[in-house]
């Protein structure tokens, strides 16, 4: 993780999670993580970002369509 949380907080979003877990309080690390936004997109768009090639390669096999597929051939 590019930033490291404080704290945890309760996990509340008042439809999956009522505080039975917790998760990262991002409170006070915003402009830290728009920071880190803006520069992603700067490089994205003068064309310096790199790549996880193998990461973009795993995500093509585990698309939505990948996954009915296999799903059919199970049933």
């Amino acid at each position: 993780m590019l930033a490291t949380p404080y704290k945890n907080e309760p996990a509340v979003d008042g439809i999956w999670f009522h505080g039975q877990a917790e998760w990262a309080c991002l409170e006070g690390i915003e402009e830290l993580l728009v920071g880190y936004i803006r520069d992603t997109y700067a490089k994205w768009k003068d064309g310096t970002l790199v790549q996880n090639i193998d990461g973009i390669e795993t995500a093509q096999k585990y698309t939505w369509e990948a996954c009915a597929k296999k799903i059919k051939e199970v049933l």
